[in-house]
């Protein structure tokens, strides 16, 4: 119920609506008219059709990064890849949810540090796509 989220939110409508918008082009819910906008199933077996996605245009926002980061990004980088590497080397293993933390944060730098904000907003979604169901099995 988009008024309901507004009023929970203190924001308007407007807001709200775009958001679930968003939401669906990126097939994380979906709208049904007079019934309400319902969060997707998930499958893990999309997992393979988005993995495959990934593997195409992941190493191509890389190869960008490596080209066209600045130094603020590359400093940002180097700083949470030592934190990783401290965490590997730590004698109690982090939980599995701030190491899906890191993950996040690892790939959405490089998909900024391409410097093509499509190719960016394209590897996003399928990321969420991706985390979305990581998250669901991360306990099993």
């Amino acid at each position: 119920n988009d008024g309901q989220l507004a009023a929970d939110l203190g924001v308007g409508r407007t807001p709200v609506r775009e958001a679930l918008k968003r939401l669906e082009t990126d097939h994380l819910v979906i709208s049904y008219p007079r019934r309400g906008t319902f969060a997707t199933i998930v499958d893990i077996t999309e997992l393979a059709d988005v993995s495959e996605l990934r593997q195409l245009l992941e190493p191509l926002a890389a190869r960008k990064a490596a080209r066209y980061a600045g130094p603020d990004l590359r400093a940002e980088l180097n700083s949470v890849a030592r934190t990783i590497e401290e965490l590997a080397h730590a004698t109690e293993k982090p939980e599995k949810k701030a190491l899906m933390r890191y993950d996040l944060t690892v790939h959405r730098l490089i998909y900024k540090a391409a410097g093509n904000r499509h190719l960016e907003d394209s590897l996003i979604r399928y990321d969420n796509l991706a985390t979305r169901i990581w998250c669901l099995v991360l306990d099993k």
